[in-house]
Formats: C-alpha cells, structure tokens, sequence
C-alpha cells in the first residue's frame, strides 16, 4: 500500500522535491494532489493552515468544457494555466482545470474573498463547488491519472506569463451570472453538509461512479469510514471490526466497488486524521466490578495527602485566584516545599517528586522566581532534584477536544504528556492554567466533568497523587466571594478548592493575601491561611493586621486607643468583664474622655479588626459565673479577672475567638489555655528566686522582673508555623544562657512579651 503525505519548504530545491515525489506516485500508480497554496507549518493541512496563495483556479469536470473554458475567457481574462487533468466528462469532453495568476500573494483576511471568489467562480461555470474550501486539493500536471483501470498523464495544454491584480479578478467574477440552475442548487444547499443523507440512510443505500457533489463514491466511502473510525475511537467497536464493516460497505454499497489498495488508503487517512484530532484510542475498561463489604476486615487504610487537609493524593485540587494575585508563584513556591520537604501553609512536608507545567511563563521567568525562593528557605538549585519543570507558553496545550455531542477525546498532547508524568513518578502534578487545558464550553457540565474526570484525575489515579490545577474564576465568581467559575461542575468535580484573593479593605497593602480551603471533600471546608508577599516569596502570617501591619487612620497607638486597652484590664481586675457594647454603654462620657458610644465602638472593633483585642464566647471555661455571648467578651493581653472577695482568687484570661476583618465574624483561636491562681504564682515565684539567687542574679534586673511575671509560664501554644519555633528557641537559648551568666539587660525581649513568657517557658522545661 502506498500512501504518503509530504510537506515541501518552499525554496531553490522545491521543483526536484515536486518532481521526485511526482515519481513515486506515478511507480506506485497513485495520484499526485496539491494544494495550491501555502501552509504555515509541517503536518497541517486545513483551511484556517493556509498562509498564501497566488492563484485562483476552477476545475471544470461536467459538460462542454470547452464551451465553458471559452465563456471563462470572455468574463473573466485569459488564463494562466490550463491544465487537461486526464479524465473525461459524460459528454465526451476533456476534464480541465484553469488557472488565474495574481501579481501578488493573497493572505490575510483576503484569502477568504478568495474563498468566496473561488465559489461564485464555480457556480457561475458549472465546475466543482469543493474548491470553495482553500484546504481542497487539486491534480498536479506531470503527475499520472489513476482512475477506472486507466492510465493518463495530468498535462499542460497552454501556460502564458500572464498576471492579474487581483481587485481585476474579483470584479469581472463578482459581474458573472449566476445560472437559475446553480443558484437553485446553491439556495438548497445540497452541497452543504448540512444536507447530507443521514448516515443512517447512506449505510443502507447504494452509491454509483458518476455522482456528483456529496454523492461520489468517494464522499460516501469517506464518510462511512469516519463513522465507524469514530465507534472505534469511542470505545464501541475494535479496530478490527471498524475495517470489517468498511470493507463490507465497499462490497455490497459501493458500485463499482474501489479496489482494495484505493480503500486502504482511506482507512489509512482518515485514521490518521483521527489520531491527530482526537488522540489515542479510548481503551478505558468499561467492565463494572463489584465488592462486598464483607471482605473489608480492620481499620481502613489511612487517607494520604501532599498537605494534611488541604492537597489530598489520588484527586484533583483547584487553585482560583484572579490575574495578577500570584497563584503562579504560590504554585511554584508550593512545587519548591513540596519537592525539598520545607514548610508550607504551617505543615512541614516530606520531600516529594513534582511535575510544573506551566503554560504562561518561559523558563526564565521561572528561574527569576527559583532564585528568589531558593533565597527565602535556603536552598540551592542542587537541592531541586526532584522537580521537573515544564514551560509551554504560547504553544497548544489541549488535553481534550470535544465534538457536536459532548464526547471528549484526549488529545496527542495529552498522551504524551500523560506518558512521561508516568515515567518520572511524581506525586505532585501542577498545572497553569485550565484555560489552556480545556477547548469546551466551561458552562456546560458534561464537558467540565469529563475533562476533570478523564485527563487530570486520569493523571491523579494514575501516579497515586495530587493534582493541583489553576484557574481564573468569573465576574460573578469574584463578587460574590467564592472565586468560582462557569458550570458548577468545575467546584463539584474536583475534591478540594482554594480560592487566593486580596482583602477588601483598603487599609491592607496588595502584598496581603487570603488562601482560603473554599470547598473540600475531606477535611472541614472554611480555614483560612493569611499571607503577606515579601521579596517576591510568600510568608505566613498568624492574621491580618498584627500591629506590625496596620497603617490607618485611627492607628492602634494613639492615646485613647492605649487608654481602651488599658481600660479593658483594669475592670477585670475589679470583677468585671464587658462584651463590646457593655463596655461603651459604661464608659461613653466618664471621666476618661473617651468620647461617644459610637467612639468607643469603632475604637474597639479597629483594634479587634487589627488582633490587639479578641474575645471570649464561653466564660464557663474559666469557670466564670457569666453567660456565653454570641457578641463574645472582650479580652486583651495580660488579662487577669477577680472571681472572689479573696485577692489571690484571680483567673488568668486568654481569648478563644479573634474578629476576622473580611467578614466582621468571629472565629476560634486554637490555643490551650490554663488558669493560674496567685497561689500558684507564688509557688512558682520562690521557685525562680532561689535559683536566680544561686546565681547571683540580682533581684531588680530586667531578667529578673520577667522571671517573676510567671503568669503565663504554664501557657502552652499550639505554634503554628516553623518561623515561630525557630524563633523561640533561639529566644529560649539566650534567656539559658542569659540566666546562667547573670545578663542584665535584654532589651530585645521587651518588643513581644508573649515570646518572652514562651521563651522563659521553653527555657525551664527542656534547656
């Protein structure tokens, strides 16, 4: 069987390359097809691919060609090029194929006038309508006819140096009637595919040699064979039966039959046209299995993730966040933890393999990030073994192609990309963005849920892994707070969702950021993880707007702010404690100058909305005799209340619920929290007396007056992040060794006294 394509650079060498491929057409008694025109690229053939052309042609195959090659002289201009392309009409007259050469190159938004041209030129003479498409190909002169057991040479039968503007052409093919005939033909439509006999109706009926426009023997052999190429493709049918049935159309249907070598080279076509569109066979094992729970003995196996609660293995994950926020650096300091077991989000990882497709950043773009997170966790590139970039910026990254009736085929790309993630292992696969990923219709749920089911999860299932794909949410998706996007099939298909946002409130630079778990199948949903932009890296912060981060207008330092706080405390110390209101009802107008209710409200909720306040739901727990309040009670740092007439009956306050700026609700800290009494103080107090006095450390120094303030030395806090760790270690470090040598001044301590207590905590406990 012999059946080539070949696509030939135009250059010095083109007419031997022509000519040599002429040959081995006419040894294999093939025919030698062309389009005339240029195409951008090797292996593409179809209209949108054509670049240029510099002729307009028309091939007259039905009638008095001669009689109509005379008519085209007259209306139009002499021709170019007639070419005798070797078979011959109904009427006994030589089949010809006639030439216009433009003085220029056709491209551009002309080649479809030219199209049209071509059409109307067709119709106007009774020649071949298919040459409407630019993609069409035509018979090359010098080439061998092929056709019914004959044998002709496709020859020239005049060629004069003739060149046309091609405005001139198009005005004498746009002046030329149109025959009542043709234009009826035309207005039906029967040549539209639209028209075509129902593939149900062609399989039944017999098609004959001598048919024109879609009733030739090779239209409906093609079309017969795409059909069954698609059950194939589909799954339905094998390969095998697909030929079969074809083969069998061919014998029974098609009359004369074509032979078997002509058959063979359209099966062999079209399923190369099958290939390139839809991508390998779909092979997927469509046998239903069934369990019985019976069989299940034990505990279940644990759940596996990349991060506990947020990146679940064997699943697919969505990052949205609009242009612009960093989701691409997010995925690539992510991709950097991950793969060198750093911390990310507060987790510390185990080092993982990682495959990043990124799909709008070059390489070096990409290593313009590297260098900036390698800076931040201290890593070299040496350390980064286990990722594997990849950058496809401005090229086709389809995964997936859909046709009229919402069946997806994977692509060439995919298949291929699917085959080395294989390979290398991964058990992380990220990639940027989904615009790139799927050619559908992001509203219709059928194609969402069969792209996410069948090319990313087909990746998840496959490497045992996750998958974590980005993506831009909608308008709406953005007002509304959720980040969502299109068919609520892109949120229900994937396992877990994060959505990366900017606060709204004006009073937070564009460096902070909000990653929230939106949605998750398997761990609560709702947590949210505050991020702060530094150098190009993102860092954790424990919340939004700590006193380090607040630039407004009421600022947390001014004096009647302080005077609140310091307020806050006191009351405790005589017994009373306050929700937000109570506590403006109380002191609006007093002595203090604070001002309205109204002052002291927004007073308040701006330091609650900075984390310098925060409350108390549930009394109870301190073993206060108040009722839980959904308001919460308000509760500041170093807050002590009285609970008797005893003086050394006092409970040491801490705050389970801190204000979330974004949404004004409260929301629980996590921390424990145990209550000291005096007594205890006082026990401990005699206990670090002692030991500074062996010491020799005096009783008056800054160190010693920390040591005394033991208030929260039994506080345990649940660290959140490995910078704090770090942090108080180092801390716990110098206090041991300040301690031990009698140091009289640290006055670093006195910028976060919570660090100190820790510090001196840590210190005693494990130095």
């Amino acid at each position: 069987m012999f059946a080539n394509n070949s696509w030939i650079e135009v250059d010095n060498q083109s007419l031997k390359k022509i000519t040599d491929f002429s040959k081995l057409a006419t040894d294999n008694k093939f025919g030698f097809f062309v389009i005339p025109g240029t195409v951008r690229n090797n292996g593409e053939a179809s209209s949108k691919h054509v670049l240029e052309m510099q002729t307009i042609m028309v091939d007259i195959d039905t009638g008095n060609t001669e009689e109509k090659l005379q008519k085209l002289k007259e209306l139009v201009a002499r021709p170019t090029l007639i070419v005798e392309s070797g078979g011959v009409t109904k009427d006994g007259f030589k089949k010809l194929h006639v030439y216009w050469q433009f003085l220029d190159k056709v491209s551009g938004e002309n080649l479809q006038k030219l199209a049209d041209l071509r059409h109307k030129l067709a119709l106007g003479i009774g020649g071949d309508l298919h040459f409407k498409s630019l993609h069409q190909p035509i018979r090359v002169a010098g080439s061998t006819y092929h056709k019914d057991g004959v044998n002709k040479l496709v020859k020239i039968r005049s060629y004069s140096r003739l060149e046309y503007e091609f405005e001139a052409i198009r005005e004498a093919i746009e002046k030329m009637p149109i025959p009542e005939e043709a234009a009826e033909k035309n207005n039906s439509k029967t040549v539209n595919s639209a028209k075509k006999n129902p593939i149900g109706k062609l399989l039944i009926d017999k098609t004959c040699a001598g048919g024109d426009g879609e009733n030739t023997r090779f239209n409906a052999i093609s079309r017969v064979t795409g059909y069954f190429f698609r059950r194939y493709f589909e799954g339905y049918i094998t390969e095998e039966e697909a030929v079969k049935e074809i083969y069998d159309y061919n014998l029974s249907n098609v009359v004369p039959s074509l032979s078997e070598r002509k058959l063979a080279s359209i099966i062999h076509g079209i399923k190369k046209i099958h290939l390139k569109k839809y991508g390998e066979v779909n092979s997927e094992d469509n046998n239903i299995e069934f369990i019985s729970p019976k069989h299940w003995k034990g505990m279940p196996p644990n759940r596996e993730w990349v991060i506990k609660n947020w990146l679940p293995k064997g699943c697919v994950t969505a990052l949205y966040g609009d242009g612009g926020t960093g989701k691409s650096l997010l995925a690539q300091q992510l991709a950097t933890c991950v793969s060198t077991g750093k911390y990310f989000l507060g987790n510390e990882l185990k080092p993982m393999r990682v495959v990043v497709l990124m799909c709008e950043d070059n390489f070096n773009e990409l290593w313009r990030r590297q260098y900036k997170i390698n800076q931040h966790y201290n890593i070299k590139y040496e350390q980064l073994e286990n990722i594997r970039f990849i950058s496809r910026e401005g090229k086709n990254n389809l995964l997936m192609s859909f046709d009229n009736n919402n069946v997806g085929y994977t692509t060439k790309f995919f298949n291929k990309l699917h085959k080395e993630i294989i390979k290398f292992k991964p058990d992380l696969v990220i990639l940027d963005t989904a615009a790139d990923f799927f050619s559908g219709n992001e509203n219709n749920r059928v194609q969402v849920r069969h792209f996410i089911q069948t090319t990313l999860g087909c990746i998840a299932r496959d490497i045992n892994g996750a998958v974590l794909i980005c993506a831009h949410p909608s308008e709406s998706g953005m007002q509304k707070g959720t980040g969502s996007c299109g068919s609520t099939a892109w949120n229900n298909t994937v396992r877990s969702r994060w959505y990366l946002t900017r606060p709204d409130s004006k009073q937070y630079s564009k460096d902070y950021l909000i990653l929230s778990r939106v949605k998750s199948n398997y761990a609560p949903s709702g947590e949210i993880q505050y991020l702060k932009l530094n150098d190009s890296v993102f860092e954790l912060c424990r919340m939004l707007g700590s006193t380090d981060d607040i630039h407004s207008d009421n600022n947390i330092d001014d004096t009647k702010t302080r005077l609140i706080l310091d307020l806050i405390r006191s009351e405790a110390l005589k017994g009373r404690l306050y929700t937000m209101n109570q506590f403006a009802d109380t002191l609006q107008g007093s002595k203090h100058g604070l001002g309205s209710k109204r002052s002291i409200t927004s007073r308040v909720s701006k330091a609650a909305d900075k984390g310098v306040i925060n409350y108390i739901l549930n009394p109870q727990e301190f073993g206060i005799n108040l009722c839980r309040s959904t308001y919460g009670y308000i509760c500041v740092e170093d807050m002590k209340l009285k609970i008797s007439s005893n003086p050394e009956k006092m409970v040491y306050l801490f705050p389970t619920h801190y204000k979330n700026s974004l949404d004004s609700k409260l929301y629980p800290i996590e921390s424990k929290m145990i209550q000291i009494t005096i007594k205890k103080e006082a026990i401990m107090t005699k206990f670090l007396t002692e030991n500074c006095a062996k010491n020799r450390i005096g009783k008056n120094n800054l160190l010693n007056q920390n040591l005394f303030n033991v208030s929260s030395l039994l506080i345990y806090k649940k660290l959140k992040t490995r910078q704090e760790l770090s942090k108080i270690r180092i801390l716990a470090k110098a206090l041991y060794i300040s301690y031990h040598k009698g140091y009289r001044e640290l006055k670093t301590w006195q910028a976060n006294p919570i660090y100190i207590r820790l510090a001196i905590f840590i210190a005693y406990a494990y130095a």
